[in-house]
């Protein structure tokens, strides 16, 4: 869990008030505004969810390059060259 998902419920939460508030009153805008901040919370959530998945990937290279450095260079150099070749190419 990171600060996006604590962000996430907080405005869910604040959403879902929001939304029965206009909805006790009888007021399709307020009740709008409600429902519109419980989708930013999901879009919200949905960003923590990939920079969590970012950060794991970039550990995970992390490991697999202080395991095995010279794999690691070895890579880099074969995909350079494959780059190099394919926006070179005549």
């Amino acid at each position: 869990m990171n600060e996006y998902h604590v962000k996430e419920a907080l405005s869910d939460a604040v959403g879902r008030v929001q939304s029965a508030a206009g909805a006790f009153t009888d007021d399709p805008a307020t009740e709008l505004k409600g429902k519109v901040r419980q989708a930013s919370a999901r879009l919200e959530g949905s960003y923590g969810d990939a920079v969590g998945a970012v950060t794991n990937a970039r550990q995970s290279v992390n490991r697999v390059v202080q395991a095995n450095p010279m794999a690691a260079i070895l890579t880099a150099v074969a995909v350079g060259y494959v780059l190099h070749w394919a926006l070179h190419r005549d």
